[in-house]
């Protein structure tokens, strides 16, 4: 009796064991995982679960043909995750001990240590705090006076019927060219910039940068979007175009030629610029203004004799317009109609 509950547990181990090396898959492949759907769970966020990767979330999809739309998946329902049980393979095989290491032979040193020496392709360059001071790092939108808008598309507004969303939110876009994975840039057209001098015709229109999204699925005549940066809130009648360039780290330069700028609008069309506003130039590079460069707006005179000032530091140009920074140091306001001129 004792010879064959042995017999059966030796049968069953083999049983477990080959179960194992089934679900592991012939030759190490990928078999799926289940995930049970929670309230609120998306393709894209069990994509990011699963496989640390958001944006596998086609896989996810194309690992479950019962998924018409990958945009309604229930709370119950059962997703097939493509991938997992690899990982957990190769988790088993590293959980199997390790052979002792083989001791090192012992030997003589037959002379002094060798000198270790350190190649570099380049010196590695330091930066003095006077210099790291005139680093410009910005990282926001910076938006244009343009009289070109992007055409690419326009934002319908969320599949729940709200008006705008934020990061992460999915967005119902219209864009004739949109694919899947197609990223776009959201842009606002604030209207016609009325330049404050009495006989100056309109410089443009204010074009406010909002964001980017990147399209998640197609859907006959639109598309649906996932909002992945914005600066604003993504609304409905927003612009899409091509992706922002980059603004890249500037070092700022006093600008000391002659210059004769205005101020013609503040970013989102307030009406005062504070520091780290961006304020819009009536003049670009066909007036000599570069990117880097480090203008003063003078200001009234205070109650002691003396003027305050606000300095602003250039991130973007056009032929005839250009975006500029209020600096930190700046101890006034900048308003619309403000002079600017060189650093003296």
């Amino acid at each position: 009796m004792r010879k064959k509950h042995v017999a059966l547990a030796a049968l069953v181990c083999c049983g477990l064991l080959s179960g194992a090396v089934a679900m592991a898959g012939a030759g190490g492949e990928a078999t799926t995982t289940p995930h049970k759907v929670k309230k609120g769970d998306t393709l894209w966020d069990i994509s990011g679960t699963h496989l640390k990767d958001p944006k596998a979330w086609p896989r996810v999809w194309k690992a479950n043909p019962g998924i018409k739309n990958p945009d309604r998946i229930k709370p119950g329902q059962v997703v097939q995750v493509p991938g997992k049980a690899k990982g957990e393979a190769r988790a088993v095989a590293a959980q199997a001990p390790l052979p002792p290491p083989t001791p090192m032979p012992a030997f003589e040193r037959s002379g002094p240590p060798l000198a270790l020496t350190v190649l570099r392709d380049e010196p590695v360059k330091t930066r003095s705090a006077a210099e790291e001071a005139k680093i410009l790092r910005h990282t926001r939108g910076v938006g244009a006076v343009t009289g070109e808008l992007p055409e690419a598309g326009k934002v319908l507004g969320t599949e729940a019927g709200w008006g705008s969303d934020a990061v992460g939110g999915t967005i119902f876009i219209q864009a004739a060219d949109a694919r899947v994975g197609t990223v776009y840039g959201v842009y606002r057209d604030l209207g016609k910039v009325k330049h404050p001098g009495t006989f100056k015709g309109s410089p443009g229109r204010l074009l406010a940068e909002i964001g980017t999204l990147e399209v998640v699925s197609l859907q006959g005549e639109r598309q649906l979007a996932r909002i992945i940066k914005s600066y604003d809130a993504v609304q409905q009648g927003d612009l899409l175009g091509p992706l922002p360039a980059p603004v890249p780290e500037l070092t700022l330069k006093d600008r000391l030629d002659p210059l004769e700028a205005t101020v013609v609008a503040v970013e989102f069309q307030r009406m005062i610029g504070a520091p780290r506003d961006v304020v819009y130039l009536d003049a670009g590079s066909e007036q000599g203004v570069a990117r880097g460069d480090r203008l003063r707006i003078s200001g009234e005179e205070n109650g002691n004799g003396r003027r305050h000032s606000a300095f602003l530091a250039v991130l973007a140009v056009t032929p005839t317009t250009a975006a500029a920074l209020v600096l930190p140091e700046s101890d006034h306001q900048v308003l619309v109609g403000d002079a600017v001129g060189p650093v003296r």
